[in-house]
């Protein structure tokens, strides 16, 4: 009985592991589309998860109207769509 959880365990382990290597092809694919996302890739120490989340998480606050690309000003206050250059 035991050896058979182990086995179910390990099953599983390795399916987590597939769906992690889905996940990141996809944002792999993801990056490739956005400028921004590959010129932050390439500063030293930042790789494809940390450039991802951050453009990710602009183009969302900015499509939202909570900042401008500068940070400083919402949408209304901008005067611009707030998009910059992200793009939605």
């Amino acid at each position: 009985m035991p050896f058979e959880a182990v086995k179910e365990q390990l099953k599983r382990l390795d399916e987590i592991e597939a769906d992690i290597q889905n996940i990141e092809r996809r944002i792999k694919d993801w990056q490739k589309q956005q400028a921004a996302c590959r010129k932050i890739a390439e500063i030293p120490g930042v790789g494809m998860l940390t450039a991802t989340a951050f453009v990710a998480t602009m183009v969302s606050q900015i499509a939202s109207g909570i900042c401008c690309p500068c940070g400083a000003c919402s949408k209304a206050e901008s005067g611009t769509s707030g998009m910059g250059d992200f793009g939605a």
